[in-house]
């Protein structure tokens, strides 16, 4: 029962160190301009009363339902994200909506080629490369990378 606990809890079977409501927290963005701000308006009476848009936490919050998503212009971004705790990875796990939950089954907009780095501090001298990685177009909305051991033999 504690074993499906933890799988339903995220889908994985593995601890999420980066999402927010365990600890994760964004830290940066870089240069990377949000796409879209103040997409959704709520008016009263005729008058704006409330505009939302998604931030770049979003991407660190459970869901992966249509809209639920930090999407950034341009085809590169940035986002640079503090762990809840120190760790040693052995793989990484992205998330996007699945193409069945695409009005246009497409799932174009998801990141497709990801670079992975491990930062000691936002502006780190001395990143350590931990691998490019592609979340391939298919339903499968989890998609696991494990880290590549030829780069970093003693992680694990």
């Amino acid at each position: 029962n504690q074993a499906l606990g933890i799988y339903h809890a995220d889908q994985t079977g593995r601890s999420d160190y980066a999402l927010e409501n365990q600890g994760g927290s964004v830290v940066s963005i870089r240069c990377t301009e949000t796409f879209g701000v103040g997409t959704s308006a709520y008016y009263l009476f005729g008058i704006e009363v409330l505009r939302l848009s998604q931030s770049p936490r979003t991407a660190i919050q459970a869901g992966s339902v249509p809209g639920q998503c930090w999407a950034f212009k341009g085809p590169e971004g940035f986002l640079v994200i503090s762990l809840a705790y120190d760790i040693h990875p052995t793989g990484f796990t992205m998330e996007h909506m699945p193409r069945s939950l695409s009005s246009r089954d497409s799932i174009d907009s998801a990141p497709r080629n990801f670079t992975v780095w491990g930062l000691l501090t936002e502006n780190d001298d001395l990143p350590v490369f931990l691998g490019e990685y592609e979340f391939l177009d298919s339903d499968e909305h989890l998609q696991y990378y494990p880290m590549n051991e030829e780069l970093h033999p003693d992680a694990n």
